[in-house]
């Protein structure tokens, strides 16, 4: 589950857990955090796509709801979940020998049809992540705390070299935080 301290990161972790768990074609593609160097793009054997920094963009006060009271060490905490809308770049970068634009169109073509309705994949594709110290195993987005992607800005980003074709697109998602607040 995401951690308060560390979600940005934790965030990322899972998506990239939940990329890498797809079947084909998206086995045929590399998924890594942040945007490569740019050294990086030539020795690369085969496509890649990238998540960049997450950007909190509100939190969804009118989902600020009581979850539980804990007990520690003789004080009372209650502890409360919320929402927190994000927004996360991805990107998808490759040359003309690994495909061209027919490749790139399929990479695109597959991260809308991932995350749009009508059937979105996220309730049912399961994946392993470790965050923290703690390893989950067979988990979906939703138990991990991200409960809702959509996907807007398909963008053509021109680049140097005629041979390379690069998309970007933004990912917006709801995730699941939590706050403990000290009564006694």
């Amino acid at each position: 589950m995401i951690r308060n301290d560390h979600f940005f990161e934790d965030i990322r972790k899972i998506l990239l857990a939940f990329f890498n768990a797809q079947s084909a074609p998206a086995t045929s593609w590399t998924f890594i955090l942040d945007y490569p160097d740019k050294h990086f793009f030539h020795k690369w054997a085969k496509p890649f796509i990238w998540l960049e920094n997450i950007s909190p963009i509100g939190r969804m006060e009118s989902q600020y709801n009581f979850h539980s009271t804990s007990v520690v060490g003789g004080s009372t905490y209650k502890n409360y979940v919320y929402l927190m809308e994000m927004e996360l770049r991805i990107g998808a970068w490759l040359a003309e020998k690994h495909g061209g634009m027919e490749e790139i169109n399929i990479i695109r073509s597959w991260l809308l049809n991932l995350f749009n309705p009508p059937l979105p994949k996220l309730p049912s594709t399961t994946f392993n992540v470790t965050l923290g110290a703690t390893a989950y195993t067979n988990t979906t987005l939703y138990a991990q705390g991200i409960r809702q992607i959509s996907v807007l800005g398909d963008n053509n980003v021109p680049t140097e070299d005629i041979k390379e074709f690069r998309r970007e697109l933004n990912l917006y998602l709801l995730a699941v935080m939590g706050d403990s607040v000290l009564v006694t």
